[in-house]
């Protein structure tokens, strides 16, 4: 059954309801390398843009249930991050206002549609 409240399944299905349910701005980063002029380099955080989107917490045993389903890494996430679709890369960080950094575990597609991201994260700050 289709659930009518935000971010349920006809929010997904409908791509401009959706699309009002992402409420917060956040930026995105990419490392970037510069040469440090002795031979070496110094590596800083760029920020490329942002995005709207929508930040849910995770409680602990869904951490721990998608862990046992494959990947160990997914114990760590603490927020799952929801965004249309743009060039964002397992590499990159998440900021959202001053206080909240986040690494981005895994990126995902559900269906395969090209609809929307959901974000893996874990909390940094």
């Amino acid at each position: 059954m289709a659930s009518l409240t935000p971010g349920g399944l006809c929010n997904l299905m409908f791509p401009d309801t959706f699309v009002k349910t992402l409420n917060v701005t956040m930026t995105y980063e990419r490392k970037s390398k510069t040469t440090d002029g002795m031979g070496g380099f110094t590596e800083s955080w760029t920020s490329m843009g942002s995005f709207n989107a929508r930040i849910s917490s995770i409680k602990a045993s869904e951490g721990l249930r998608e862990a046992m389903h494959g990947e160990k890494k997914w114990a760590d996430v603490t927020h799952k991050v929801f965004c249309e679709p743009f060039d964002l890369r397992e590499t990159d960080r998440l900021v959202y206002g001053t206080t909240w950094t986040f690494e981005i575990i895994a990126i995902t597609k559900p269906s395969e549609i090209s609809h929307h991201l959901e974000v893996m994260c874990r909390e940094l700050t």
